[in-house]
């Protein structure tokens, strides 16, 4: 039976599972979206026809069989068309995200005709929420079950989590992994069991082909592991039983067998495939040169209620190292954050797409957020006008403060829905203007601009996209109305010179014609400027003074 204690924590995840699903059709597609969709698809051909056809990604003697049959009957959206740079790298593709994004598809899509884009994510749903309810089993059984709610609710409000959660199916799916792989080598250790020894090595090799960060842990987990037998040295003979060293010397063959069957497409060419992806891995990983973009991007995204008692669980955390208590926990809290962004912040290293890379950091920054808090109202409790209160009066004073520190957070993710993914606190926006200067770098925001076009658009129109077209044209059939026709504008790199270059297409056509289009870093979106000289928007989306999206109506 659930003990009443479990109840806040169920009801607030049943409350974020049915927000979640009524609010992931407001995420359009991302730029790796159709590539990560298309090969997806083909693994799951692969999985249920057994021919390996699917996983060959070549075109031979001009022959391009890589389609999928079902892509052509006009029902489904065309990934293979828009599938980009994944096609030509699928070795760059991780497997485990697409595929369960396939999977969610057949029966959202196929079985109960939902929309196809939203079926892919769907799985993400149940990803978040064992996220969540991993993360308050974690917290409750090592701390308490206050801090588990916490934490749970920290992480779950978090702005970039909650916009990550409803469309990233790489990230999302890492921090599930991550956390399950920490969760079941801890419980090995504590209980020297070589049962969950072999259980952590299968999901070690689950997280492997989800994404690479998982290939940091043993930087974590090892000095975890020899904190443990420091702390326990009258008990070190009992590390070393035969169970547990087989258990030990087993851990990497698991792991790398579980990779590596998973994977189909290594399994042609396995050593080419692996080398293949052990130089993307290093390729990736060391291709920029901001060594401090990571450590100042993610305090900038944890909200500035929440940052106080962030730092005051990194204190708290230190200091029970210091004193020898939970010291090998909390030394793991500790590693999770500065392996990471350590890594992060060598010369070189990639920070390209800013925090989804290590969106796994914040469990547990929310964790250390969690016992700062726990740990202040603590303090807080002690004062003698407070300690003489009853226990009810002093839960409400302890539910009350939480929902103090979440109420801004709270607002401003409702108040900039669907474009979380674009906060950062004030702190960060005073220390460094250029932050104010966020722009929808993954065009999520293009499903908010063409249901606005769907409602006001005249009738027999024509719309153009202004950068990254590649995540409208699939969508043609499904998100558009009937009579507006998208076309394809004909847009070289660097010019300036839209109207010149499409003039005939304005001109030709017998209705209105429409622009809609992000801002962007970009060099291909220079060629709005031609038309912001000419004429206003007629809409726009903006964060705080940004400018997110505009639509241009130009005949």
């Amino acid at each position: 039976m659930l003990a009443k204690k479990h109840l806040p924590v169920c009801f607030f995840l049943i409350i974020f599972f049915i927000i979640t699903l009524l609010t992931i059709d407001d995420y359009g597609l991302g730029n790796d979206d159709m590539g990560e969709f298309f090969i997806g698809d083909r693994y799951v051909e692969y999985y249920t026809t057994r021919d390996s056809k699917y996983l060959d990604f070549e075109i031979h003697e001009g022959k391009d069989g890589r389609k999928i049959d079902y892509y052509q009957d006009g029902k489904h959206p065309d990934w293979y068309a828009y599938a980009g740079w994944q096609l030509l790298h699928p070795i760059h593709v991780w497997l485990v995200g697409p595929v369960l994004s396939s999977i969610s598809k057949h029966i959202f899509y196929f079985t109960f005709g939902l929309d196809p884009v939203d079926s892919h994510r769907y799985f993400l749903l149940l990803i978040t929420c064992g996220i969540l309810a991993l993360l308050y089993h974690f917290c409750h059984k090592y701390f308490n079950c206050y801090i588990g709610l916490y934490a749970v609710v920290l992480l779950a409000l978090l702005p970039r989590f909650w916009g990550h959660a409803h469309h990233n199916i790489k990230d999302i799916l890492n921090c599930f992994t991550t956390l399950l792989f920490l969760f079941l080598f801890i419980k090995a250790v504590r209980h020297k069991s070589p049962r969950f020894f072999i259980f952590a090595a299968l999901a070690y090799g689950l997280g492997m082909a989800t994404k690479a960060n998982i290939l940091l842990m043993p930087f974590i987990v090892i000095p975890y592991f020899l904190m443990v037998l420091h702390t326990n040295k009258s008990q070190i003979k009992s590390w070393f039983s035969k169970s547990l060293v087989i258990s030990y010397c087993l851990f990497p063959i698991i792991s790398f067998l579980i990779f590596f069957l998973l994977w189909p497409y290594l399994w042609i060419n396995p050593v080419d495939k692996i080398s293949a992806y052990i130089d993307y891995i290093f390729n990736r990983g060391f291709n920029n040169d901001r060594p401090s973009y990571a450590v100042f991007t993610t305090l900038a995204a944890i909200p500035a209620a929440i940052l106080p008692f962030t730092f005051a669980g990194i204190f708290f955390a230190i200091r029970s190292i210091y004193l020898k208590r939970k010291s090998a926990l909390y030394l793991l809290l500790l590693l999770w954050v500065v392996i990471p962004l350590g890594r992060l912040s060598m010369p070189n290293a990639a920070t390209y797409d800013g925090v989804r890379l290590w969106l796994d950091v914040f469990i547990p920054l929310m964790i250390l957020s969690a016992i700062g808090y726990e740990n202040t109202i603590k303090r807080l409790f002690n004062l003698p006008s407070i300690k003489a209160l009853n226990p009810v009066r002093k839960q409400l004073i302890r539910m009350f403060a939480i929902l103090f520190i979440l109420i801004p957070t709270l607002r401003w993710t409702i108040k900039n829905h669907p474009l979380q993914m674009l906060h950062m606190n004030p702190i960060a926006q005073q220390l460094n203007p250029e932050a104010n200067k966020a722009r929808d770098y993954w065009t999520l925001s293009y499903r908010l601009g063409l249901r606005w076009l769907n409602e006001y658009a005249d009738k027999s129109s024509l719309l153009m996209i202004g950068f990254n077209q590649n995540v409208v044209h699939p969508m043609k059939a499904f998100w558009i109305r009937d009579d507006i026709k998208v076309m394809r504008l004909f847009i070289y790199q660097g010019s300036n010179n839209l109207i010149k270059e499409n003039l005939h297409i304005i001109n030709d056509s017998k209705g209105a014609v429409y622009l809609m289009t992000v801002d962007s870093h970009m060099k291909e979106i220079s060629i709005v400027n031609e038309i912001r000289q000419q004429k206003n928007p007629i809409h726009t989306i903006k964060h705080k003074q940004q400018v997110i999206l505009e639509i241009f109506k130009l005949k």
